[in-house]
């Protein structure tokens, strides 16, 4: 946190949330409501998901600020409609000067990548203003585990139990590319929470909303329940998958027409190959994030897996260079 969060005397959620032990949702909510101009005017739209069943467990909230509980698909109408209501009571002297109400989005990557993608693009394709925050754990988990369209390929879910019970082309969505289809999006951003990089959410949060237009945060959420990890590494998940580059840490601005790319961490196995050379095969090969957790107890048992999905990450790697390297880093 920053000075600001410490002296803010906002509580954003109080007692009575039910998330499992070690959830990442609440710190990232957290952050990114307190980097709004004015947190305590915020309307919270929320999709279902472990975002809702976690803190709204009828007929209590432990939400300490104006939130809409909605079904899965509606989270992008519902920005534009809840945008448009509050323009509207703006025109009517309903809202007082100098109070700046900002509109959020919260989706989990199935409201998201499968549910509600068609919403999401709408809304983007509208350019209303807002904030669209997709916190990713890579599958349902408040249902108990499904697969995705975030979810790795070769993870185990109780839809794919062995991690591959999808066609062997399969590689699932890639949001960031999804959203920047859409001319009018003025700004999007990939990241997660770490001990490393503590602040880069926090960061792109303040810069999402001084974005004028749609914004899209992709936020990898770790999940210990889905992912088969301790509950106090949490954070730890985040800084070995931002090591290994499987969490690439960049952000894209509109400025006039163009979306321009900027790399904001390079991974040192990527370093070499961005100056010219190669890709440091010995430097945080994706082995260390697939022994890092349960999940990929069976992509563990087969080598050829394993150098598929490195070179998916590779690959991804690659694509990163030519889109952010003619604006820097």
């Amino acid at each position: 946190m920053n000075d600001n969060c410490k002296n803010c005397q906002l509580d954003l959620i109080g007692n009575g949330q039910a998330a499992c032990a070690g959830c990442t949702m609440d710190p990232i909510i957290r952050t990114v409501i307190m980097q709004a101009p004015q947190p305590e005017h915020v309307v919270v739209i929320g999709a279902s998901g472990c975002n809702i069943v976690a803190r709204t467990i009828y007929p209590f909230t432990a939400d300490r600020f104006n939130s809409t509980h909605l079904i899965f698909e509606t989270t992008g109408g519902a920005l534009t409609g809840t945008q448009a209501a509050i323009e509207w009571q703006k025109s009517q002297g309903l809202i007082p000067e100098g109070v700046d109400i900002r509109v959020i989005g919260f989706a989990g990557d199935g409201a998201t990548s499968d549910i509600g993608l068609a919403s999401l693009l709408c809304w983007l394709e509208r350019g209303d203003p807002g904030l669209y925050v997709c916190y990713d754990n890579n599958g349902f988990q408040n249902t108990g585990t499904q697969s995705s369209g975030t979810a790795p390929k070769g993870a185990h879910t109780t839809t794919t139990p062995h991690g591959f019970l999808t066609s062997p082309n399969a590689q699932g969505k890639d949001l960031m590319r999804l959203a920047l289809c859409q001319p009018a999006t003025a700004y999007a951003a990939m990241t997660t929470i770490s001990t490393r990089w503590p602040n880069d959410l926090e960061h792109k949060a303040k810069e999402a909303f001084d974005s004028n237009g749609p914004a899209f945060l992709h936020v990898i959420s770790p999940c210990p329940r889905g992912w088969g990890y301790p509950a106090d590494l949490a954070r730890h998940m985040g800084d070995i998958g931002i090591g290994t580059g499987v969490i690439p840490l960049y952000h894209v601005k509109k400025v006039g027409k163009r979306h321009l790319w900027y790399l904001d961490y390079l991974p040192d196995r990527y370093v070499e190959y961005w100056n010219g050379g190669k890709i440091s095969d010995d430097i945080h090969p994706i082995v260390e994030w697939v022994q890092s957790q349960g999940r990929f107890k069976d992509l563990l048992a087969d080598p050829e897996k394993i150098r598929n999905y490195q070179e998916n990450v590779d690959l991804k790697w690659e694509e990163l260079k030519k889109m952010c390297e003619p604006y820097g880093s």
